[in-house]
């Protein structure tokens, strides 16, 4: 099954009960905190190992996230 890296925009209060909550399911392979912002500590990174599509996690995030997120988009690894 193809892999896909994806980044997530969130907010950084929140951003550990995203990260555990992405790490249960059986399609994310990998998960991590990216930091916060330079320029804003209020919003964070997330980055997801995963066998969803963006789209795919866009729709998850939208319906299951624990916490507020800016948008998903696709990281070079």
């Amino acid at each position: 099954m193809k892999t896909h890296n994806l980044g997530i925009d969130c907010d950084t209060r929140g951003k550990k009960a995203l990260i555990r909550r992405l790490a249960r399911l059986k399609s994310v392979e990998y998960v991590e905190d990216g930091s916060e912002y330079q320029m804003d500590h209020n919003y964070s990174q997330v980055r997801v190992t995963t066998t969803m599509c963006e789209d795919a996690l866009e729709d998850w995030l939208y319906k299951y996230s624990p916490i507020d997120y800016v948008g998903v988009f696709q990281l070079d690894r």
